[in-house]
């Protein structure tokens, strides 16, 4: 259940920088992309934490173009570490 609970708070990190990115708000979109790269770099998710970086650095630059690319790739990455977590929890409880 805890390893599954991460994923809310990447979902709203993610909403979050959407939105921030949106406003082209400098400042906030840089703080969650930080947020959003240590909190997938902490469970693992090494694509999404990459991309994360891509859009803090490209936000802090005023490169809102860039940001909205890195945001817009952040969903396969989402998924896909979605679907391996999904499968390794279910291989763990069939044993």
């Amino acid at each position: 259940q805890r390893c599954r609970g991460v994923f809310t708070v990447l979902d709203a990190l993610l909403g979050a920088l959407r939105a921030s990115i949106e406003n082209r708000d400098q400042v906030e979109a840089g703080r969650i992309a930080h947020a959003l790269k240590g909190s997938a770099a902490n469970v693992g998710a090494c694509l999404l934490a990459n991309i994360a970086r891509d859009a803090e650095i490209a936000a802090k630059t005023g490169d809102f173009a860039a940001a909205r690319a890195a945001c817009d790739a952040a969903p396969a990455a989402y998924d896909a570490t979605r679907r391996a977590v999904d499968n390794r929890i279910a291989a763990f409880e069939r044993r």
